[in-house]
């Protein structure tokens, strides 16, 4: 089997114009501070991206499909949209590169918001609706699947944190918001395998790597344990159990094919007597330690050791998202050589079958409430003119390729 070398995207953030969704509306309302716009113009210029990432050699790249796209209204499939996705897949196909669809990454179409979103249980059957349309359609190109993106990280920024759709700050509903979300994923799950046997259905899960900001503290220790098992554990433990904090959600127990880890760094906490911190504050990387633009620590060991917690379950990772944001692209090439080489490390001893690489991402692009400011491309955009100008890191990438799929040397 060839194995998974590429980028991940996702639609909101480079597409552009997504103007049926609930995250253009918010823009458009001033309720974020920034307007994605063209974003990367991705909808009219995938083409020649493809032509792109193909001359590097490339075998994989993930993609979402905008559910508000295809379902602009409800019931109302817009079949340019559906068919553009189609072909999509199709010409990745043609240039040897397997297509990874997403279908939910954070984005909803505006109607779905209004009418409360993955609040309410009776929702979710509208996103089955859209699942079975787009996996339909898309089946005679695509194999892999990512139901959900994030879970976890969906339901803490827009229903803990409020930061995002919809804004809102009620903790019961973010465990409500995730819980639907995995029932949503089932339903997936189920779904895509009845109209393709052969499918690999998972969600990406982000796990970041948590810690004792002092070992030897109990306190430090015991909030470390409780967030690891709300933000990491919680969630690929029900899809063994099919339980979500002792509920059931029908049909989740073995509903992943494989494992979609999203990496990018670790956290350190230190005891608080707020319960509403979970009881416990995140520490700030040390002066010494290695940042990057957003305010993470780089820290390629926790690739490794997630890894090594992913084998239990013994299933084939992908990694779905790994990446950095710098303006400094000779950091970036330090990340890409570093975090390979931990994944390597990991692959070498045996205890996790590793399926792919996908490196965040392909093209700077608009991120979420960040705006464009943050540069994870390999490729670098001008948002003036929509250039696409190739970094360094992107070549080293491409050379990478030949050393880490070859299964020679370690990187």
């Amino acid at each position: 089997m060839t194995f998974l070398w590429g980028t991940a995207t996702a639609a909101h953030q480079v597409e552009g114009e997504n103007v049926h969704s609930d995250w253009w509306d918010a823009e458009e309302r001033g309720l974020l501070p920034h307007r994605s716009g063209r974003a990367c113009d991705f909808w009219r210029r995938w083409k020649s991206d493809f032509d792109l990432i193909a001359s590097w050699g490339h075998t994989a790249f993930r993609f979402s499909v905008e559910w508000a796209r295809v379902e602009p209204r409800p019931g109302h499939v817009d079949e340019d949209a559906l068919g553009r996705y189609v072909e999509m897949a199709r010409s990745l196909r043609t240039l040897g590169i397997e297509p990874v669809v997403t279908l939910h990454h954070f984005v909803n179409p505006l109607w779905f918001a209004e009418a409360g979103g993955f609040e309410k249980e009776a929702n979710v059957g509208a996103f089955l609706g859209f699942c079975e349309r787009v996996g339909r359609a898309l089946r005679p190109h695509v194999r892999y699947w990512v139901t959900v993106n994030e879970p976890v990280v969906y339901a803490y920024q827009s229903y803990s944190r409020g930061y995002w759709p919809p804004f809102r700050k009620h903790l019961g509903l973010a465990f409500r918001v995730t819980e639907n979300l995995l029932r949503a994923h089932a339903g997936a799950y189920a779904t895509l395998h009845d109209l393709r046997p052969d499918a690999m259905v998972s969600l990406a899960n982000h796990l970041r790597v948590t810690q004792p900001f002092r070992p030897w503290h109990p306190g430090d220790r015991l909030a470390a344990r409780v967030q690891d098992y709300v933000g990491n554990e919680a969630v690929l433990r029900s899809l063994v159990t099919g339980r979500l904090f002792g509920r059931r959600v029908p049909g989740l127990a073995g509903s992943w094919d494989y494992v979609g880890l999203n990496y990018y760094t670790r956290i350190r906490l230190r005891a608080t007597v707020d319960p509403s911190a979970a009881f416990g504050a995140e520490v700030p990387p040390e002066p010494a330690a290695e940042t990057t633009t957003m305010g993470w620590e780089v820290y390629p060991e926790g690739l490794y050791l997630a890894l090594r917690r992913l084998g239990r379950y013994r299933k084939p990772v992908i990694v779905t998202e790994n990446g950095i944001a710098t303006d400094d692209d000779a950091q970036r090439v330090r990340y890409l050589h570093s975090h390979l080489a931990a994944l390597d490390r990991a692959r070498r001893e045996g205890s996790v079958e590793i399926m792919g690489y996908l490196y965040w991402t392909l093209m700077d692009n608009f991120e979420w409430a960040e705006g464009f400011e943050p540069r994870f491309g390999l490729v670098e955009t001008d948002f003036e003119t929509l250039e696409r100008r190739p970094r360094p890191s992107a070549m080293e990438f491409a050379r990478l390729r030949g050393e880490f799929t070859s299964g020679g040397r370690t990187i």
